[in-house]
């Protein structure tokens, strides 16, 4: 189970950082990694907790969830980057105005 639910979700992260200018695509894959998480972590978390894991296994899955850490760092400082871009543009537009 750890197996595949690292594979995928290295694959929807990978797709997700290839998607990132592109929003319905990037929260589609979004959706897709919540949906994963949701359903297969918690089992993961209990086999953590159990000691099921040995250490490697333990650091790719921690690697993997860095690895999201950084794909929601990246979403928002796009989601930064365009408000700020928008409130550049209003006001560039409302400079010109006057």
């Amino acid at each position: 189970m750890l197996e595949g639910f690292i594979r995928t979700l290295n694959d929807l992260i990978e797709s997700a950082n290839a998607r990132v200018r592109d929003p319905d695509e990037f929260l589609a894959i979004n959706e897709q990694i919540k949906t994963l998480i949701e359903t297969d972590l918690p089992s993961l978390a209990e086999a953590v907790s159990a000691g099921e894991l040995g250490a490697d296994e333990r650091a790719r899955l921690e690697l993997s969830l860095t690895s999201l850490g950084d794909l929601e760092a990246k979403g928002r400082a796009r989601l930064v980057w365009a408000g700020d871009f928008e409130d550049y543009m209003r006001e560039a537009l409302s400079s010109d105005d006057k």
